[in-house]
């Protein structure tokens, strides 16, 4: 149902002006007195002018009473049903309950979503910090592997050297020095100098063993022997200083070859055995 252009309500018992709005009549009716005009009115929607005086129709000639009709006509309106507009509203209803749960829905995704990227940026900063502590660490133990490669390169230099400042011979010369000597021994024994890979076992095979030499005993392990076999220690004795020519003077030698009975020793050395 249309509403009224004066109360904005539902419209009761319309009427019907000639610009075509349509009003209440009793709202109609309480505009047109309030106006000062007995004939001529406007109407309260678009301000158009009508007519509200009717002639009488007895001095108005028959042929034109078709064409004479008042300016405000009651109007009778059929009421459309409901039933479209109901179902309109109940499919509105499940719309906005669904667009609801919707809501809800993603409302609750989008905290779960919020939790997990807190707790990635938590986690985000724990790596960074590991990797940076790392990182320092890989550092530090560079710098100390630096020190120890140059601690162990200046000792190893140092070994290659001798006291007296001349580089002693590397292993590479000593391992020539060495087979050249065993060549000077045993001169079936010869090594080229371009023998392949494949051959060197049969080139060591060749060459003949070197004969062991006996280790000293140690005065530990000769001790131990002597407790085991229970003999005494041995006497060690001490033999006189025989006189030296250095030690004699010349006049002391003649007189000592004087005295001499002249032996063998004494004649050839020219020194007193004595």
């Amino acid at each position: 149902m249309a509403e009224c252009g004066i109360c904005l309500e539902e419209i009761k018992k319309p009427v019907c002006i000639p610009c075509g709005h349509v009003h209440c009549e009793k709202c109609l009716r309480a505009h047109i007195n309030s106006g000062n005009d007995a004939l001529k009115s406007s109407c309260p929607s678009c301000r158009s002018i009508f007519h509200i005086a009717m002639p009488d129709l007895s001095f108005v000639p028959k042929k034109y009473h078709d064409f004479m009709a008042p300016s405000v006509r009651k109007l009778y309106l059929d009421i459309a049903s409901p039933a479209p507009l109901v179902a309109e509203i109940e499919q509105l209803k499940t719309s906005v309950a669904a667009l609801s749960r919707d809501r809800v829905a993603l409302m609750e995704r989008c905290e779960a979503y919020m939790a997990a990227s807190r707790q990635y940026a938590v986690s985000e900063k724990d790596a960074r910090l590991e990797a940076q502590a790392a990182r320092e660490a890989t550092n530090r133990l560079q710098v100390k592997y630096d020190a120890l490669e140059r601690e162990f390169l200046d000792r190893s230099t140092l070994s290659q050297t001798s006291p007296d400042g001349r580089k002693r011979k590397g292993r590479e010369s000593v391992d020539n020095s060495r087979i050249s000597f065993r060549q000077e021994e045993h001169p079936s024994f010869a090594v080229k100098s371009a023998v392949k890979l494949e051959e060197l076992p049969d080139v060591l095979e060749a060459v003949p063993l070197r004969m062991k030499r006996a280790l000293p005993r140690s005065s530990v392990a000769s001790s131990s022997q002597h407790e085991r076999s229970h003999d005494p220690p041995p006497r060690f004795v001490k033999r006189q200083r025989r006189a030296r020519h250095s030690d004699i003077g010349p006049g002391l030698q003649i007189q000592m070859l004087e005295q001499c009975e002249g032996c063998e020793e004494c004649l050839s050395h020219g020194i007193c055995c004595q």
